[in-house]
């Protein structure tokens, strides 16, 4: 509880700062989201998914829906009309989604649902087109109509920006939810990483952004685990070496050395060795959580990787399931899976620990499903399988983070001789804290914000090596990288517009 209470009352202050916006930005976003969603609204109208009035027509998403999930053939109520007569009126209705005898038919579509085993449905028997089943159903314009960030930026995140050009935007943090980790209600930890919408946010006059990242901090937190729970840890032996993680399993998946793989990402085919490594990382991060290898091709589709693009070469989707090991799934590309399934084979024999790892949560999940927490003695409950698998190694990362946040805001309000008075801590992403601090001497306050987050994770991992980075910026950008001129840490600026 008071580690807890330190961390809201961290996140407090930083809340009553608050985080102010550029105008110019904003209104250039405002204007660039209306352009793309009208030209979206076009093209989506001349596939029939939109009215000329501007309504839905879900009979024809719908029918899509189907077909991408697997349906052929024509309903055996309507005859493939999609129509059949009321039985009050006699007048053609839509057929569906059941009839008076409570039997599943066609919903409007005209096509035998029967034969789509997969095909999501409403409670009450409707063909589902709601953003799951869009995203997942392996049909690429599906996914882009369901991908409405463009509609949520224009009606959610540019009124909420604008509030930040007349007074600082306040926020309102909640300490700890289910995982271990913060939130905040409304938008801030909901940002696109694209589009344009972070870039909004700047530090007032005479301040700048300050970020620091742990690098790979859940990775880090996996191999302090293993080594509390099991005694070893291949994962700390690498990470502890220096060595790259997602190389050394492209490495092994691919059959070079470690070297060779590093030399490859250098030469003249980079580009292919890099596809590798992206996959590998895809790993890294999904499988310690309990991921298959379907769960992992289907979020990483929605995050635009495709192993068989990336491992091969290969048009994804040439062949899909709909089924894998006897379960039904949502659309897939077969050779995805497949290679999926044999990165996983790797990343088992790559990580022996992990087998045992997974065995330990299987028996306390299978038990109660109460899981104490490293260090912190902070109690989960009601874990099931991947809730357990992953918060041995987030939650100790939650924690050991809030501890570090504490620290920073302690010296940033108490310590008039740090490099860090004056500075204010106003986002806290997990395992990121963006601060504004004053720009003189804001080279100093990067550096020794780096220090205290790194000792104060060392606290909660202290056998596995802890690093963060610092960068400067005066606008927030997420893909902002450490710049030193002469020595010294100076703000990093984009090169190729806002």
């Amino acid at each position: 509880m008071p580690a807890q209470a330190r961390a809201a009352w961290a996140l407090h202050l930083g809340a009553m700062w608050g985080l102010r916006t550029d105008p110019a930005r904003v209104e250039a976003l405002a204007a660039k989201v209306k352009a793309v969603s009208d030209a979206r609204t076009v093209r989506f109208q001349a596939l029939g998914f939109i009215r000329p009035n501007g309504k839905e027509n879900s009979s024809a998403v719908k029918r899509r829906v189907a077909v991408a999930y697997g349906a052929s053939g024509l309903c055996p109520k309507c005859g493939g009309t999609g129509r059949a007569p009321s039985l009050k009126s006699g007048n053609p209705v839509s057929c569906g989604p059941r009839n008076f005898l409570g039997e599943a038919t066609c919903d409007g579509t005209g096509l035998d649902l029967s034969t789509a085993l997969a095909l999501p449905r409403t409670d009450k028997g409707a063909v589902s087109a709601d953003r799951d089943t869009l995203t997942e159903s392996g049909d690429d314009v599906l996914i882009d109509y369901g991908d409405n960030e463009i509609e949520k930026i224009r009606e959610t995140h540019v009124p909420f920006l604008r509030q930040g050009t007349e007074v600082p935007i306040t926020l309102r943090p909640n300490v700890l939810v289910a995982s271990g980790r913060t939130s905040y209600d409304g938008l801030i930890q909901l940002l696109p990483r694209g589009g344009g919408v972070r870039e909004c946010f700047v530090a007032r006059p005479g301040f700048v952004f300050c970020s620091v990242d742990y690098v790979g901090l859940e990775l880090c937190t996996l191999a302090q685990v293993c080594l509390d729970i099991l005694g070893e840890s291949t994962l700390a032996e690498e990470i502890n070496a220096g060595l790259d993680l997602h190389s050394v399993l492209a490495a092994s998946f691919t059959g070079v050395s470690y070297e060779t793989f590093l030399e490859n990402l250098k030469g003249s085919d980079a580009k292919k060795w890099k596809g590798y490594r992206q996959a590998a990382k895809a790993l890294n991060f999904g499988a310690p959580g309990g991921m298959g290898a379907q769960k992992l091709v289907l979020a990483k589709r929605c995050e635009g990787l495709r192993f068989c693009v990336v491992l091969e070469g290969a048009e994804c989707g040439r062949e899909k399931i709909t089924e894998w090991k006897g379960r039904v799934t949502a659309p897939l590309c077969k050779r995805c899976v497949e290679l999926a399934e044999d990165l996983r084979t790797c990343w088992f024999t790559q990580r022996p620990e992990m087998k045992r790892y997974f065995a330990h949560v299987s028996r306390i999940t299978d038990i109660e499903g109460d899981i104490e927490q490293l260090r912190s003695g902070r109690i989960r409950g009601g874990c099931g399988f991947c809730d357990g698998a992953n918060t041995y190694f987030q939650g100790l990362a939650a924690d050991g983070a809030k501890h570090a946040l504490w620290k920073v805001s302690e010296e940033c309000h108490t310590d008039p001789t740090s490099p860090l008075w004056g500075t204010h801590p106003v986002v806290f992403a997990h395992d990121e804290i963006i601060a504004e601090t004053p720009e003189a001497t804001a080279h100093l306050a990067g550096l020794r914000m780096a220090e205290v987050m790194i000792a104060a994770m060392r606290e909660f991992v202290p056998d596995v090596r802890i690093s963060a980075e610092p960068c400067l910026m005066k606008n927030w950008y997420k893909d902002a990288e450490p710049v030193y001129k002469d020595g010294k840490l100076i703000p990093w600026e984009k090169t190729d517009g806002i």
